[in-house]
């Protein structure tokens, strides 16, 4: 009896472990604190194989940026970072989950790739691309069309010269259409995508220079990629200045009719206008230059924004709060994550099955050794 006991003591402690420290021994994960989503896809790398990858880190020349690491805590693992074939940066990883800081001064502008290994076998894959070039994204919907109109900016920062090419992307899980933009002179470029195969649902969009050299599956190598963009109504809709909330201010002559009154006061009064008639004068001319300068300000609000995620518009006045944008990123980066929590119940279950076990056998030991309660006659 207690050779089966501490049989069953045995295997309850191996599935313990199996169960708790097990799964979570084999969890891996990389993030970037910077990134853009795009759309799910499979890279292939010369020296670290094929990897399937749903978003870009974003780094600026001369600065840094912040990775995320996941790993055991048994064991020692590496961080390194790819320019094409050649390795530039590598990492130790010695307690797990590790945040590790990667300056940018000593490296190119250009698409590099950050690898996750343990024991020489790639764990995780997460691609990186330091902008040459400061992106500047603005987009309208035309409903009536069914199309957006996408128009960048793209300034050359890092890079020198203007790109091989400015590419936009409109995406969501399950269509994607891409676009080469247009130079339209200087720094400008816009293009239009459709949008009938998004139906009334939401979509992502990002803009990105690309160099005539290729990278990964003969991809063009990018050079900075961007989706900060501002979601205009459509131009039909449009009769006022629009700050992006899809509010409308409509002009109704500044002081609604208040100078038409009073230049008819002037009229009548003629020579004989107070003091206070002038003053009250002045105080309108003032209030018209305020309005005015609201109505300039309403129109300059029309460019901002920050959202990569777009509502299409029906109508009605969809704005984008920032606690959206906060959940954006959240999501961004819990997408590019092993997350392998092991949940509670089976532990609980091993452990209360290894009580009962126990109990049984020290009922079973007491029954054994008790005296015996028959007497002879």
């Amino acid at each position: 009896m207690n050779r089966a006991l501490v049989f069953l003591v045995c295997v309850c402690t191996i599935a313990v472990v199996v169960l708790t420290g097990g799964v979570a021994g084999s969890s891996f994960g990389l993030s970037v604190d910077s990134s853009v989503e795009t759309p799910e896809r499979t890279i292939s790398h010369d020296v670290i194989g094929e990897h399937t990858v749903s978003a870009v880190g974003v780094g600026e020349p001369d600065s840094e940026f912040i990775v995320s690491v996941t790993a055991p805590t048994d064991g020692t693992h590496f961080l390194d970072l790819y320019k094409g074939e050649d390795r530039v940066d590598t990492f130790r990883i010695d307690d797990g989950d590790e945040t590790i800081i990667i300056d940018t001064d000593q490296f190119d502008p250009g698409s590099y790739m950050l690898r996750l290994q343990s024991d020489g076998n790639t764990e995780n894959v997460f691609p990186v691309v330091i902008n040459g070039y400061d992106i500047d994204v603005e987009t309208a919907e035309n409903t009536s069309n069914d199309e957006l109109t996408v128009s960048a900016t793209v300034i050359p920062t890092a890079s020198n010269g203007q790109p091989h090419a400015v590419e936009t992307v409109v995406w969501n899980d399950d269509n994607n259409e891409r676009e080469t933009l247009s130079s339209t002179g200087g720094d400008e470029y816009e293009g239009t995508v459709s949008l009938s195969a998004f139906d009334d649902d939401s979509y992502n969009v990002y803009v990105a220079a690309l160099s005539d050299e290729t990278v990964y599956d003969d991809r063009n190598e990018i050079l900075a990629i961007d989706d900060s963009v501002v979601e205009d109504t459509d131009s039909d809709d449009d009769t006022s200045g629009d700050n992006g909330s899809g509010d409308e201010t409509t002009d109704t002559g500044s002081d609604n009719g208040t100078d038409e009154t009073d230049d008819t006061n002037d009229a009548e009064t003629g020579d004989d206008d107070t003091e206070e008639t002038d003053e009250a004068d002045d105080m309108d001319d003032t209030d018209d230059e305020v309005d005015d300068t609201n109505e300039t300000d309403n129109g300059e609000n029309e460019t901002t924004g920050d959202e990569s995620v777009i509502q299409p518009n029906t109508g009605s006045d969809d704005s984008t709060t920032d606690g959206n944008k906060d959940e954006q990123a959240d999501d961004t980066a819990g997408e590019n994550l092993t997350d392998d929590e092991t949940p509670l119940s089976p532990v609980v279950a091993i452990i209360a099955l290894v009580a009962v076990a126990l109990l049984a056998a020290r009922r079973r030991s007491i029954h054994k050794h008790a005296p015996s309660s028959v007497h002879s006659q």
